[in-house]
């Protein structure tokens, strides 16, 4: 989706996917030859600070309504890997949604705010001649990162409330999500990063040549889910750590507790939940990324396009 802001009958303004600068172009209809169009000149600067409110406040609004709709599933993997004691696990789908709700605008907006911002500093510095594929895999490892350390005490909250119903503390939830912290980095970044790298390969072998969103979609959904099951494993330890209340208790580590699992319960215990897991981050949540970007960066220009977070020096 790329937003336009009309100047004149001549000259439109329209924001660069890199750098997020305002660039003046002029209006040429679409199937104008690319290599006869007239290079951009820049119109506006954007500071950092402007470029990192729209792209909060489009994140934000953008992962609220995938987090509500998709909570269910959630809650389904969640009590499959946790060991999960009630009569039904289809019961009260919805439960720990709160946290899960609350945290998702600031997390997805971090996630957002720290792309952008790294994007730009890698365009803008020794950075503008590396491999666009390394630098999108280290600039999302980076905001993954941060989006976590966001979200990570609300996930404690939710994830005990949809296990056993049971309230937990915010001071507990704070204490177990900084402990716990660089195993939920190690535990979901793999993902988010298999399912980039294997769609950019996949559109390398077999480029999308502008088949539309329905095509990078399906793409998408195909290689998370692959992605998903391969991780499967790490997320039942990330459960495991959402769930632990010992907070003075020493964490044994990814692999340790991906030991400790496979021979406490056995093999299969590392692939709990996995259907559960395929089909919401391999296919629904996946299928819905596309979308999601657009939507992303559609409202995000358009924030900027119309100066709604632009001040005067």
């Amino acid at each position: 989706m790329v937003v336009k802001q009309r100047k004149n009958l001549l000259v439109e303004n329209v924001v660069d996917p890199a750098s997020g600068e305002v660039l003046e172009e002029f209006r040429l209809p679409p199937w104008w030859p690319k290599r006869l169009r007239p290079p951009r000149r820049l119109a506006r600067g954007v500071s950092n600070a402007e470029l990192a409110l729209a792209g909060f406040a489009a994140g934000g609004l953008t992962e609220v309504a995938r987090v509500a709709a998709l909570h269910p599933l959630s809650t389904v993997k969640t009590r499959s890997q946790g060991n999960f004691e009630g009569d039904d696990i289809f019961a009260d789908l919805y439960a720990g949604a709160g946290p899960s709700i609350a945290a998702a605008a600031p997390a997805a907006a971090t996630y957002y705010l720290v792309r952008d911002l790294a994007k730009r500093a890698v365009a803008e510095g020794p950075g503008a001649d590396w491999d666009a594929l390394l630098v999108a895999v280290g600039v999302a490892a980076v905001a993954s990162a941060a989006s976590i350390a966001v979200r990570a005490p609300a996930d404690v909250l939710a994830a005990r409330a949809q296990l056993s119903g049971a309230e937990s503390s915010i001071g507990d939830a704070l204490d177990v999500g900084r402990r716990r912290y660089p195993t939920l980095v190690a535990t979901e970044v793999p993902y988010s990063l298999l399912r980039l790298v294997g769609v950019a390969l996949l559109d390398a072998e077999f480029p999308p040549n502008g088949r539309g969103v329905g095509v990078a979609s399906a793409r998408t959904a195909v290689v998370a889910a692959v992605a998903a099951l391969a991780t499967t494993p790490l997320d039942v330890v990330r459960t495991r750590a959402l769930l632990a209340t010992a907070s003075n208790e020493r964490a044994p580590g990814v692999v340790g507790a991906l030991r400790g699992i496979a021979a406490t319960e056995g093999g299969d215990a590392l692939f709990a939940g996995a259907a559960a897991r395929v089909l919401y981050n391999g296919i629904v949540v996946a299928a819905v990324i596309p979308l999601r970007s657009l939507f992303y960066t559609g409202l995000r220009d358009a924030l900027i396009l119309d100066g709604v977070f632009e001040f005067d020096a």
